[in-house]
């Protein structure tokens, strides 16, 4: 609740107004989303580790793929060859817009 005076000095004539907020919601509907809040905590987190491995990963694949694009021909075939196995693996993961951390780790 918000009280407001105004006056008006080269007058003297006074206004007074009271705000009172409406949330519309009642206890028990706080109290609902909150427990509702708490119930998506653990998959919420979870969600927030994927899309953290999925952003490490990505560029992982960008740094590994530049590494092998600046340094070609500087290293055994067989070694580019497994790197590249290795990044079209990870590509396939990642193609998966569910992949869980675990998965994408």
């Amino acid at each position: 609740m918000l009280h407001v005076t105004a006056k008006d000095k080269g007058t003297g004539k006074e206004q007074k107004i009271t705000i009172q907020g409406s949330t519309g919601m009642d206890d028990k509907e706080v109290d609902r989303l909150v427990k509702e809040a708490e119930a998506n905590r653990e998959a919420d987190q979870k969600k927030k580790e994927s899309i953290e491995a999925r952003n490490h990963a990505d560029s992982a694949v960008y740094q590994a793929e530049k590494t092998l694009k600046d340094n070609e021909g500087k290293f055994d075939a067989a070694l580019g060859t497994e790197a590249t196995t290795k990044i079209e693996e990870l590509r396939k993961v990642l193609a998966d817009a569910d992949a869980s951390k675990e998965a994408i780790d």
